[in-house]
C-alpha cells in the first residue's frame, strides 16, 4: 500500500491511510449510521486490515511534513493522532525526517502559511540536495 518510490510527502488536512477506517466509522456513527453493510461492504474489511498491516515498517526513510487544523471538525487530527505518532516514531528511528504541524484555531482549511511550509519542504527535500 505504501509506494516505495515516494520518498517525500506533505499531507495537508488529511490522515494516514491506516486511520481511514477509524475515521469513516466515527463519521458514520456521528451521523447516526451503523458502520455495517451496506455502508461498509464486507469486502472492504480485509482491505482495511491489509492496509494497516502493510503500512508497518514502511515509513523509516520517508520525509513527511503533515499539517492539520487544530479545530478541524471534518478531518479531526485526533482521529489519526495515534497513527501519526507511530509513523513519526518509525521515521525518527529510521533515516527519515518528519514534522507534524497542528495549527491552533484553524478548521478544515488550507492557508497561505500551510502552502509556504509545503513549498519550503518540497524545496528542501525534493529540489535541492537531500538535507
Amino acid at each position: 500500500m505504501i509506494e516505495p518510490r515516494i520518498q517525500t510527502a506533505v499531507p495537508i488536512i488529511g490522515l494516514p491511510f491506516p486511520t481511514f477506517e477509524k475515521y469513516l466509522k466515527a463519521r458514520a456513527n456521528g451521523l447516526g449510521m451503523d458502520w455495517t453493510a451496506p455502508l461498509i461492504p464486507p469486502s472492504m474489511v480485509p482491505f482495511f486490515e491489509r492496509s494497516r498491516a502493510e503500512s508497518q515498517g514502511k515509513f523509516g526513510e520517508k520525509r513527511i511534513l503533515t499539517i492539520h487544523g487544530g479545530d478541524d471538525r471534518l478531518v479531526p487530527y485526533d482521529q489519526g493522532e495515534d497513527d501519526i505518532k507511530r509513523i513519526q516514531q518509525e521515521v525518527e528511528e529510521g533515516s527519515g525526517v518528519m514534522n507534524v504541524k497542528v495549527m491552533d484555531g484553524l478548521g478544515h482549511v488550507v492557508t497561505v502559511e500551510m502552502v509556504k511550509m509545503t513549498a519550503e519542504w518540497i524545496w528542501k527535500y525534493c529540489l535541492t540536495s537531500r538535507a
